[in-house]
């Protein structure tokens, strides 16, 4: 695909501008995920009833570690946003695939 003198002005003026042409939103650590969960084996819960009180040994969750660990890699989600006027040139220039692996591809290196 080749580029209009037209195109390549209105991102040149927006770049010196310091105008946004596209806006990565990449989610932080969620919160909650590093903080433990314990519980109460079911069987103790039942046997051991005190004043409508549950009592029973309580055990960290080996489950809720392996689900918060990575949560941001496997559930965060990445939103790119690009200008209203740009949008259709750059997605006839650059199919998704493309981008995915040059985003891919730079969030290594960071």
């Amino acid at each position: 695909m080749v580029l209009s003198g037209k195109f390549i002005e209105l991102l040149r003026r927006r770049a010196e501008a310091h105008e946004p042409i596209i806006l990565i939103d990449v989610p932080g650590d969620r919160p909650g995920s590093e903080i433990p969960l314990y519980y109460v084996v079911e069987a103790q819960r039942r046997a051991l009833r005190k004043d409508e009180r549950v009592i029973g040994e309580v055990h960290p969750s080996e489950v809720w570690g392996v689900f918060g660990e990575g949560l941001r890699e496997r559930a965060g989600k990445v939103r790119v946003y690009c200008h209203p006027s740009l949008v259709d040139t750059l997605e006839a220039a650059l199919d998704r695939t493309d981008f995915v692996n040059l985003f891919e591809a730079q969030t290594r290196r960071l």
